[in-house]
């Protein structure tokens, strides 16, 4: 069979000198054993691959490290058993002309946590779909690329389940990360999707550093990370996650312009915590059963906290410190065990319109040095030991 090959490859130089170059895609397979596919390594196939070409991977373990340069599809099987194990740095590294390329159903195990399992550089439309990847640096680089998409995937032990740098436009959908101590971080990236996946079990859940902007984090759920989705940047949306049992479920900072939206929280230390920022919208998330706040702002100004349910938290239901000029509007606080609202040394702010009910010590406390705060029309009853606004000065 390799003779064959290798006398095919032979006919297409050939027919390339005298212009018959072939115009439909051709289907090649990849084997162990010599004489059951076209070839009996990865990289072979690739070299001898044409733009729009599939290569179909026959179960076993193949130790290499393969360069995609061309718009190929590598497809392995779906139970799993198409085991890649890096020789060099990387499994694989898509780059050059591979815009399109698409890597389907295979497992990477890293030969030591220096190894690399995909990297996407540089090339746009690159599909990563049904990959298994663990004990590497990072599971998944895309770097300098654009309109990636990643689905499907199952990443854990790495030091970065997926690392997105300078990338624009990608889609990381419905992959689990877990273990890694990054699950999925975006570093100098924008307009990026991180749709429905489910991070369990890694340092944090989805980080976003600073320089990323406009990226959408949104129905994923978080559980047992020590943070579930932790922001540094502008212009982001966390929207519609579950965070369960996070020492954070979501952790913003030094970040401007972002929406914290329809979130479920329980069981975090802090459900939302939002420090040193500006003009972020914490609206309509439910933080309730967790061990500290349901919400917290610290050191923020102009942000609107507005129409949450932050009930049954060991503190308080919301938590001001040390803010400017922000509103909490509308909210619920309810059966907390300490207040249902907290303003702490914050100044010019809204508290307006919140139903602040059955808190085991206060409905309201304001303390330390809040001038310029204005207190309107909120429901204050039924609450222990101060059931009515409580000012401590």
């Amino acid at each position: 069979m390799r003779s064959s090959a290798v006398q095919l490859l032979a006919g297409i130089v050939l027919a390339v000198v005298v212009g018959a170059v072939p115009s439909e895609a051709a289907e090649w397979t990849v084997d162990p054993s010599p004489e059951v596919g076209s070839f009996s390594t990865i990289w072979e196939a690739v070299l001898f691959a044409a733009p729009g070409d599939t290569i179909r991977i026959s179960p076993g373990t193949y130790c290499e490290s393969v360069e995609i340069l061309t718009s190929i599809t590598l497809v392995g099987s779906e139970d799993g058993a198409v085991e890649i194990v890096p020789t060099e740095r990387f499994a694989f590294k898509v780059h050059g002309g591979a815009s399109g390329a698409v890597l389907r159903n295979m497992t990477i195990r890293g030969a030591s946590r220096l190894s690399q399992g995909v990297v996407v550089s540089g090339v746009d439309s690159v599909t990563l779909d049904g990959l298994e990847i663990t004990d590497c640096d990072d599971g998944i680089r895309i770097e300098d690329s654009s309109s990636a998409t990643i689905r499907g995937s199952r990443l854990s032990s790495n030091a970065n389940g997926i690392l997105l740098q300078s990338s624009t436009g990608c889609s990381i959908v419905s992959n689990t990360c877990t273990d890694n101590v990054f699950g999925i971080a975006l570093e100098r990236a924008k307009e990026n999707r991180i749709i429905e996946n489910t991070l369990l079990g890694n340092f944090e859940g989805v980080s976003v550093w600073a320089g990323s902007t406009g990226n959408t984090i949104e129905g994923n759920r978080a559980e047992e990370n020590a943070t579930g989705i932790s922001v540094n940047g502008s212009d982001n949306r966390i929207v519609g996650n579950t965070l369960l049992a996070n020492a954070n479920g979501t952790n913003l900072w030094k970040s401007t312009s972002c929406w914290i939206e329809g979130n479920a929280a329980a069981g975090n230390a802090t459900g939302i915590n939002v420090s040193e920022s500006d003009e972020i919208t914490v609206k309509g998330n439910d933080c309730s059963g967790n061990e500290q706040n349901g919400i917290t702002l610290h050191g923020c100004t102009s942000c609107l906290v507005a129409e949450n349910t932050a009930s049954r938290n060991w503190t308080c239901g919301i938590q001001f410190g040390h803010c400017e000029d922000s509103t909490a509007s509308g909210n619920v606080c309810e059966e907390n065990r300490y207040a249902g609202m907290q303003l702490w040394n914050s100044t010019d702010c809204i508290v307006l319109g919140n139903r602040l009910a059955a808190n085991r010590f206060a409905g309201l406390i304001l303390s330390g040095f809040t001038s310029g705060t204005t207190v309107e029309e909120n429901v204050v009853e039924g609450n222990g030991r101060h059931s009515t606004v409580d000012w401590i000065g």
